[in-house]
């Protein structure tokens, strides 16, 4: 049976074939969403320093209000949630409330690009703060990762 390895603050290499693959996991302090001081604090500790140019750098962050600094990290794909779909969902607005109580948050749920770095949010199985889903189902989500055409 193989092993499991909690990546909190912490990556592994590994391959699949010809494609390199750097895995890293990001585990924000509480002070992170108390305070949102993220940004100014973390985002010069790059943890992909590690990571060879030519690995896939995917980034499991829990937080998705990162995502500018996510990317300026060079994260080529970013997993996340948290913000559970934005609890309440509404046909074109989207998600009304984050987990932090804010109205109409940025990123809710979906895929988001940003220059070379794509982020899928998922809404998650759970709740949060607000104990309810409203036009926002539980999900569990499975990606199926494939090379383009240029190789």
């Amino acid at each position: 049976m193989g092993k499991i390895r909690l990546l909190n603050n912490a990556g592994v290499h590994f391959t699949h074939g010809r494609t390199a693959l750097y895995l890293y996991g990001l585990e924000l302090q509480a002070e992170v969403y108390k305070e949102k001081v993220f940004p100014g604090k973390l985002a010069a500790q790059n943890p992909f320093e590690k990571a060879d140019r030519n690995e896939v750098k995917i980034l499991l962050a829990h937080t998705p209000e990162f995502f500018e600094t996510y990317e300026k990290w060079g994260a080529d794909l970013v997993l996340s949630g948290h913000n559970h779909g934005g609890i309440v969902r509404l046909p074109v607005l989207g998600g009304v409330i984050s987990t932090g109580k804010r109205l109409f948050p940025k990123y809710s749920y979906g895929k988001y690009g940003e220059k070379d770095t794509q982020m899928f949010l998922t809404a998650g199985a759970g709740t949060h703060t607000i104990r309810f889903r409203l036009f926002n189902p539980a999900e569990y989500v499975v990606l199926e990762m494939k090379k383009d055409q240029e190789g």
